[in-house]
């Protein structure tokens, strides 16, 4: 482990990984868009879009890769999301994609969605 100390303040090192945290898991509950694609016969066409518009990310590959980090660590995720919505909403801001997140993560890892 290599571990760098960001701050003096206690809690700023808990700050910076639940924001990005939400970042991260926000990621995560987006990959609802690949089996909706598919349903609809659209995913060869929508891929490629997403290509267009962040040509660096190789979205068949992510989208892979977030399915089997949702499916291994999916409880634990929304229970974090559920924490990390406490925490914006201590700074006045609404945790609306917290709060969504959390709600995408526990259900992907639902034993119906499985």
């Amino acid at each position: 482990m290599d571990a760098t100390a960001v701050s003096d303040h206690v809690g700023t090192a808990s700050a910076i990984k639940m924001r990005r945290s939400i970042m991260i898991k926000g990621l995560e509950a987006l990959v609802e868009s690949y089996p909706n694609a598919r349903h609809y016969g659209v995913e060869d066409h929508m891929l490629p879009t997403l290509a267009e518009t962040f040509p660096n990310i190789d979205w068949e590959s992510l989208g892979a890769y977030l399915f089997s980090r949702v499916a291994r660590h999916g409880k634990r995720r929304a229970e974090e999301m559920a924490e990390a919505a406490r925490t914006v909403a201590e700074t006045g801001i609404p945790p609306t994609m917290a709060e969504a997140i959390a709600a995408k993560q526990q259900w992907m890892n639902a034993p119906a969605a499985a």
